[in-house]
């Protein structure tokens, strides 16, 4: 099976603006925050990275109903005026109703340190670790630990840059030839209008893939835009799309006459009305949201599209 993990860049922005917030003063005890979310997912062509048809090899597609929750906390000490460590637990849960050999888990540990290096520019540097189960009983799937870096520079009160860089190793309990190491470098310029209540960003990524079989490598390119509007009863909109292209390094594992290339294209948009906000609840929102994934393959059991309408929640202590 060839594994290609969809990875989302790290949002260094929030990351580095969001540390920066405990810079005012120097703070000793560590501020905490709780996140948790919720939805019921309608998935349709969703393909499954570990199940295979016997004969055709083909990745199976699947309808379904599924549950993703999330849940994050984390905590900022603020060691001085200017700098920050961070440090959390992150969980990813996906339950689906009938399919349960497609339920995925993951848990993730981390840290990140902070500096703010003068009025424009902040500097942090993270590590995490993270262990995935998957299948119906969620047996264990695989080990990563990540490292990232970045640099956001501040032009002015409505536009900046974040530059990052991400390195990523993967160890597969049961499928060693998927062992594989990623890095990924991006640049993420990001605009707040001022006479209407909105924002725009866009990653452009670029990462490479190094199999340890070196059969599962290979090198990509990501334009990932993203626009929000928000509305006078505080509700907002977020629309979001992805190009990207994928070429790979050696013929496929169950077809070793290609090499796989594939496009990818994906749009998704969802919109956001709060709920409540007490000391009981949290700061909640309720959601709903649209995706469509199309992946051009010129390999016939990597190509296929995809969609996922999701309801649901979140709620931030």
């Amino acid at each position: 099976m060839t594994f290609k993990k969809t990875i989302t860049t790290l949002s260094f922005l929030s990351l580095l603006m969001g540390s920066t917030s405990a810079m005012a003063q120097d703070v000793r005890d560590a501020d905490y925050s709780f996140y948790l979310g919720e939805a019921i997912e309608i998935v349709d062509g969703l393909a499954s990275n570990t199940i295979l048809d016997n004969l055709t090899r083909t990745p199976d597609r699947v309808s379904d109903t599924r549950s993703s929750t999330s849940g994050k906390v984390r905590g900022v000490l603020g060691l001085s005026s200017d700098s920050t460590l961070d440090f959390g637990y992150d969980l990813a849960l996906t339950s689906y109703f009938d399919e349960g050999a497609f339920n995925f888990m993951n848990n993730t540990v981390g840290v990140g340190y902070t500096r703010r290096i003068d009025e424009s520019n902040t500097a942090s540097i993270r590590a995490d670790a993270s262990r995935s189960f998957a299948n119906t009983s969620y047996t264990p799937y695989y080990w990563s630990a990540h490292t990232a870096i970045a640099w956001a520079h501040t032009h002015s009160n409505q536009f900046s840059v974040v530059y990052g860089f991400d390195a990523y190793r993967y160890v597969f309990d049961d499928s060693t030839p998927l062992n594989s190491t990623q890095t990924q470098f991006s640049i993420t310029p990001s605009y707040t209008f001022s006479d209407i209540p909105a924002a725009a960003s866009v990653i452009l990524r670029v990462s490479n893939s190094n199999a340890d079989a070196n059969t599962n490598g290979y090198e990509s390119i990501d334009v990932i835009p993203s626009v929000s509007y928000s509305f006078p009863n505080s509700s907002f909109i977020e629309a979001s799309g992805q190009i990207s292209k994928s070429d790979f390094d050696a013929p496929d594992i169950f077809q070793s006459t290609v090499t796989r290339e594939d496009s990818l294209y994906r749009a998704s948009v969802n919109y956001y009305m709060p709920l409540m906000d007490t000391p009981q609840t949290g700061n909640m929102l309720v959601y709903t949201g649209y995706g469509f994934t199309r992946n051009d393959s010129n390999i016939d059991r990597q190509d296929y599209d995809s969609e996922v309408i999701s309801f649901g929640f979140t709620t931030r202590f």
